[in-house]
């Protein structure tokens, strides 16, 4: 499989491809604690549904959160969350 231009979130994890849904959840998975416990729940609604909703946050993130025009700088004691 060849991806030459995407707009969404991948995660390529032991040789498999997520997308969209599957990899938000896939993360939450990774990021433990109470993530996992939220990313179990999310599991059982349909893949083709939690697309729709993906797609939809996706578009609308901007409006909600603001977009930067340069990545933000890391507070102090977050520089292991961050990949260098």
């Amino acid at each position: 499989l060849i991806l030459t231009e995407t707009d969404s979130v991948i995660l390529i994890d032991k040789n498999i491809l997520y997308m969209k849904s599957k990899a938000g959840l896939k993360i939450l998975n990774y990021l433990g604690g109470l993530y996992r416990l939220i990313s179990y729940m999310l599991t059982v609604i349909p893949t083709n549904l939690a697309d729709v909703v993906y797609d939809f946050i996706a578009k609308t993130r901007y409006k909600w959160f603001g977009k930067y025009d340069v990545c933000i700088i890391p507070e102090k004691g977050w520089e292991d969350r961050f990949i260098g």
